[in-house]
């Protein structure tokens, strides 16, 4: 796989989980953030990120919807 192959992945993603539209900004926040880091390791710290944060929320919508 390309590393283009691999960034595009990253970002089909995203779409799975909600958060493609936060991709970009996420992304270019991090070049800001880690200006050491090449374009593929802020898109996988981005994705990363918003699987985090994707997890959490479902995580607090399942325990809300128990109670």
């Amino acid at each position: 796989m390309t590393n283009e192959e691999w960034i595009e992945e990253l970002y089909m993603l995203s779409v799975q989980i909600g958060k493609f539209s936060l991709m970009h900004n996420k992304v270019d926040e991090l070049k800001i953030k880690h200006p050491n880091l090449n374009i593929i390791e802020c898109v996988e710290l981005a994705y990363i990120e918003l699987k985090r944060q994707y997890e959490e929320e479902t995580e607090l919508n399942e325990q809300s919807i128990l109670n």
